[in-house]
């Protein structure tokens, strides 16, 4: 893309939301000043970090909030609590501000937020998914390290709604394509997204997105041969198998795929791959932990898929009821599982479920969380709850039950649950039914979250700030802190062979 790109921020025919700017800000009123200098029509909505934060945005832009350019709301971020109903974040989201305010779309929005960038982005998902924010404007720097966020995780949760993400140095914009490691570097730099379709080039001509017609040709297939059953476990095979399938359904495809446990426990009965196909390859041909739209967007030829395919959540919850369907168990399987379920819940209890991953875990992004802030977690929450019952999933489970003693743990072996072919399915099931749900940096407990219709309560561990924080497990990352594990380009560069073919094993 050509160089000295700039954003379209002309003024528009005044429309409900087409001339607003939003910003939330940490109390610097300079930003909005500038911006209010350069757009004489634009009107902005400034949501303030805290109270304090908003007194002093009120005293520095008292001209512009007189003559009705500027409107100042005090936010603040909500820890999770039972006075806070389980609330975690930051208020008031900016889909609910803009529903209040009768905003429809944003012609901006800019995020000075301390390290609270991605929650403030996720409370913006309607939005997004409506493409009715054109540019979106963020600091980066020490703060995303305190908070534990990466730029990759913003760049991963944004590009699949649209945007491209450039870096703003001198009002220019230079393109900065895809995160890799150097760029986490923590140093001090703005950041823009925007819509292709939004950028203008220097001879004013506005660029264009080529649309691809649909293809005529039919019986296309998409297949998996090399990724269920060795890449990774249990729950890196359905993230592998949800995507395979939305993707087929979605452009009516036929698939295929070599046999794996999902045959047994979810009644899938896919015929084996015929023949060679191109494959396409995570970290390779498929950019690297985002979820790439443009399979969805245009129908692609028949293929072969590879790679781990746990993107951010925000973008499989549109297929989401699909998703869930994929992975019912059959009756056979289902029947004892639900008489334990119904066994724990006896007489109006609560059932309380904890994953703690151990065994082959303890490895960059794969941390091992303490047991201690799982304790932690329970003894807040549970003087709150309706005769609490605690049920503890592990793969070790000797190492961390006696930890727990005060809650009088039970585990599925407590209840005569035994499920040869899948020994760990049970555990799987059963975290999917819990009311109250505590879960690992591990997909084989983030997917039982997605699949769980009951819980109000979802909480992780979070490595830098060592506690558990609650999630929604439809609009979060599977994994936590990308940045500690190895590259998944870079295990593909080791591995793939001159064909584009790839096999692996990861954690899951």
């Amino acid at each position: 893309m050509a160089g000295n790109v700039q954003p379209r921020m002309e003024a528009k025919a005044a429309r409900p939301g087409r001339d607003a700017a939003l910003a939330v800000l940490d109390g610097n009123a300079q930003w909005a000043r500038d911006l209010l200098e350069k757009h004489g029509e634009l009107c902005l909505h400034v949501v303030a970090l805290d109270e304090e934060c908003a007194q002093c945005l009120c005293q520095a832009l008292v001209d512009p909030i007189a003559a009705g350019r500027v409107r100042v709301t005090a936010g603040k971020r909500i820890e999770w609590s039972p006075s806070s109903n389980w609330k975690f974040g930051f208020e008031p989201s900016i889909d609910e501000y803009c529903r209040q305010h009768g905003l429809e779309r944003l012609s901006l929005l800019y995020l000075q937020a301390q390290g609270l960038e991605l929650e403030i982005l996720r409370g913006a998902i309607n939005l997004l998914r409506r493409r009715d924010v054109e540019l979106i404007q963020f600091d980066y720097g020490s703060h995303f390290r305190k908070t534990g966020i990466t730029l990759h995780e913003m760049y991963a949760y944004l590009v699949p709604f649209g945007y491209r993400l450039f870096r703003l140095a001198e009002d220019h914009l230079r393109p900065q394509g895809e995160i890799l490691p150097a760029d986490e570097n923590y140093q001090p730099a703005e950041f823009v997204a925007m819509r292709p379709e939004l950028l203008v080039a220097p001879d004013g001509a506005t660029r264009t997105i080529a649309r691809v017609d649909e293809p005529t040709a039919a019986a296309r297939r998409v297949a998996m041969s090399t990724v269920l059953g060795q890449n990774g476990r249990f729950g890196n095979q359905l993230f592998q198998y949800a995507f395979l399938r939305i993707l087929a359904r979605h452009h009516g495809m036929d698939v295929q795929t070599t046999p794996w446990i999902g045959q047994l426990l979810f009644g899938h009965d896919d015929p084996p791959p015929l023949g060679r196909l191109p494959v396409y390859v995570e970290g390779h041909n498929i950019a690297e932990g985002v979820f790439p739209d443009w399979l969805i967007a245009g129908r692609p030829e028949s293929l072969e898929l590879w790679g781990y395919f746990a993107f951010d959540t925000a973008h499989y919850a549109p297929f989401g009821d699909f998703f869930r369907s994929l992975f019912r168990p059959v009756e056979a399987i289902e029947r004892p599982l639900k008489r334990a379920v119904e066994s724990l819940r006896e007489g109006g209890s609560t059932l309380v479920g904890l994953h703690l991953r151990r065994g082959d875990y303890g490895t960059g992004q794969f941390f091992i969380a303490p047991t201690e802030w799982y304790v932690e977690f329970l003894k807040e929450i549970w003087p709150t709850l309706q005769r609490p019952v605690l049920l503890v999933a592990s793969d070790e489970p000797c190492k961390v039950l006696r930890d727990f003693a005060e809650f009088a743990p039970r585990t599925a072996a407590d209840l005569g649950l035994n499920l040869p072919q899948a020994p760990f399915y049970p555990d799987f099931y059963l975290l999917s039914q819990c009311d109250v749900l505590g879960i690992s940096n591990s997909s084989f407990s983030f997917v039982p979250a997605m699949l769980n219709e009951r819980a109000r309560v979802f909480c992780r561990p979070h490595l830098h700030l060592r506690r558990l924080i609650p999630f929604d497990p439809w609009n979060a990352a599977p994994l936590l802190h990308w940045e500690l594990g190895k590259p998944l380009r870079q295990t593909v560069a080791e591995i793939i062979d001159p064909n584009g073919a790839a096999a692996t094993n990861r954690g899951g």
